[in-house]
């Protein structure tokens, strides 16, 4: 696989979960936005260079998203995205590891899984970053998400989750079998 590729796919899905955040009116784009993370999840066989891929998804993600942060303080600004996407690729390769020893579907379980642990900690610890929350996504479509009084915004991740992996594996499913 060329190495630009690879690249241009992680930043794209990047690109798309930035273009479906609020206040965008392309909030459906989220439903397929984790698309690219998961082909590149696919198609690497070694976890240094899927980590680098999932860092530079997470960092632009990260900076197209909380940009603003940069005018309280640029240092502060700097050290919340490197961080909190250092922070964001645990749980992808948790999952990777996973995938690798117990099969691809209780990989994309435990996927869901650990991103869900990961927003419920990122939200109860002392660094709290509930901004790049998934569930987020819908803030400027309450009328979607009416559920979210019971659920929460991580009802809305959950969601974001599901609908992406089912889109890939019918994506991957339609390229491997024509069908």
């Amino acid at each position: 696989m060329k190495r630009f590729t690879i690249l241009f796919v992680a930043l794209l899905g990047s690109l798309l979960l930035w273009i479906a955040w609020p206040v965008s009116p392309l909030t459906f784009l989220v439903f397929i936005a984790w698309v690219p993370l998961l082909w590149i999840e696919d198609r690497v066989s070694d976890w240094k260079i899927l980590f680098g891929l999932t860092y530079l998804h997470m960092l632009a993600w990260n900076m197209a998203v909380t940009w603003w942060v940069w005018n309280a303080s640029p240092s502060g600004a700097m050290s919340a995205f490197i961080a909190n996407s250092l922070i964001m690729c645990v749980p992808w390769l948790l999952f990777y590891f996973t995938k690798k020893n117990f099969g691809r579907w209780i990989g994309y379980a435990s996927l869901i899984i650990y991103w869900l642990s990961f927003e419920y900690i990122h939200h109860n610890w002392e660094l709290s970053w509930p901004w790049l929350t998934l569930g987020n996504a819908f803030a400027t479509h309450p009328e979607w998400v009416q559920w979210y009084e019971y659920s929460g915004t991580t009802g809305g991740s959950l969601w974001i989750l599901l609908t992406n992996i089912i889109a890939y594996a019918l994506l991957a499913d339609y390229r491997a079998n024509g069908r």
